[in-house]
Parts: C-alpha cells; sequence; structure tokens
C-alpha cells in the first residue's frame, strides 16, 4: 500500500491539529504579568522618589503614604479584572493576598490597636504584600 492509500487517521489531518491548538490557545489565555510589574515598579517610585528630591517634606510623606494604598488598589483591579485568570482562581488568589497581609495590621498591645497604629502598619504590610504577590 503506499502512502497515498492509508486511511487518514485524526492525527494525520493537518487541519483538524491546527484547529485543536487554536482551541487550545483561544480556552487557555496567557496571563499577562506587565501590568502587575508595571505597578510595582510605579508603587515604589512614589514611595522613593518624592523622598529623593522632597526630603522631610510633605510631598515625602504623601508619596509614602499613597504609594503603598494606590499600588494594593491597583494590583487588585487588575488581578479581578484584567489579568486573563479563571475567576475561581482570581478569588482564591486575592483571597490568599489579603489573608497574608492581614495579621501584619494586628498586634496584642493594646498602644498598637489604636486606629494610627494599626493604618500605619496597613500601609506598610500593604507596600511589602503588593510587592510579594506581584
Amino acid at each position: 500500500m503506499s502512502s497515498m492509500d492509508a486511511p487518514l487517521t485524526a492525527a494525520a489531518l493537518p487541519g483538524d491539529a491546527a484547529a485543536s491548538s487554536k482551541a487550545k490557545a483561544h480556552a487557555e489565555p496567557n496571563i499577562r504579568f506587565w501590568p502587575a510589574i508595571a505597578i510595582v515598579i510605579l508603587q515604589w517610585l512614589i514611595c522613593i522618589l518624592p523622598g529623593k528630591f522632597a526630603p522631610g517634606t510633605i510631598t515625602q510623606f504623601m508619596g509614602m503614604m499613597w504609594g503603598p494604598m494606590i499600588g494594593a488598589l491597583l494590583l487588585s483591579l487588575w488581578w479581578l479584572f484584567f489579568s486573563r485568570v479563571s475567576w475561581k482562581d482570581r478569588l482564591l488568589v486575592w483571597a490568599a493576598c489579603i489573608a497574608l497581609v492581614s495579621p501584619s495590621t494586628s498586634s496584642t498591645t493594646p498602644r498598637s490597636r489604636s486606629w494610627r497604629c494599626s493604618w500605619t502598619r496597613f500601609r506598610w504590610s500593604s507596600r511589602r504584600g503588593c510587592s510579594g504577590c506581584a
């Protein structure tokens, strides 16, 4: 029997192989990490650059205060709505990041239970948490 007379199987059909590879690529889109990396770099720049150009001013304080909060918010928005991951994974990873960051916001000493100390701890822990989760 020549190769022309051989029966064609599903694996031998070039059109089907291309269609199945396109279906797999369409079913599982790749995760885009560049937005998360850009957000973390932006967060660190907001925190560090004001201290380089205007040390000891309100600008440095505002950068150190708002940088982690803006970074955490942007990372959460990216991960929940624009990351191309299944919703199950989105919610599980987001909950895990919150669970890892939240213990650092609480403490057992009465002084650190005040809202000011908890807020300061949240800002610093969200900076570390955002960098670690990304």
